[in-house]
């Protein structure tokens, strides 16, 4: 019976690993695209999980950004810096296995599985969930805001 709990309590951390960890790299594709066109409500729910220490100084806020985050940004420069330096293809997905591209997938690989590990090991973990963010319509002059009618952004395609 204890093995059982410990079995059932271990999935369950994985799955809630996995979730918050595809979370964090949705909030790390999206949230500069929710602040700008969100509500009031969003930008402060995406000010609070973008880290800690906030302070207003001088009319410009500083953040120290969560280490989830600052880890998801370092890795992706990296990347994106040899992906630029090697000058792929535009197909190069189509034309099957390509060792080089297949070495920065292994790569982004490890930053997710990092991710995980820190997004497991950290309490009270706060990583909002944009999918609901309402997006605020800009008005023409003379018109007041509206809410999109999803009330979500829309998704990109």
């Amino acid at each position: 019976m204890r093995l059982q709990v410990e079995v059932d309590n271990g999935e369950l951390n994985c799955d809630r690993g996995g979730k918050l960890t595809a979370a964090a790299f949705n909030f790390a594709a999206n949230a500069g695209e929710a602040f700008a066109t969100g509500s009031s409500m969003a930008r402060k729910e995406i000010t609070l999980t973008l880290g800690s220490n906030r302070t207003l100084k001088d009319k410009k806020l500083n953040i120290q950004a969560a280490v989830w985050l600052k880890r998801i940004q370092e890795d992706y420069q990296v990347l994106l810096k040899e992906y630029l330096r090697l000058e792929l293809p535009e197909n190069c997905l189509n034309k099957g296995s390509n060792p080089v591209f297949n070495s920065m997938i292994s790569q982004w690989w490890r930053t997710v599985k990092a991710i995980r590990t820190v997004i497991q090991n950290t309490d009270n973990i706060r990583i909002m969930d944009l999918s609901a963010v309402e997006q605020v319509v800009i008005p023409s002059p003379g018109q007041s805001p509206q809410v999109h009618p999803t009330g979500k952004i829309p998704s990109k395609t």
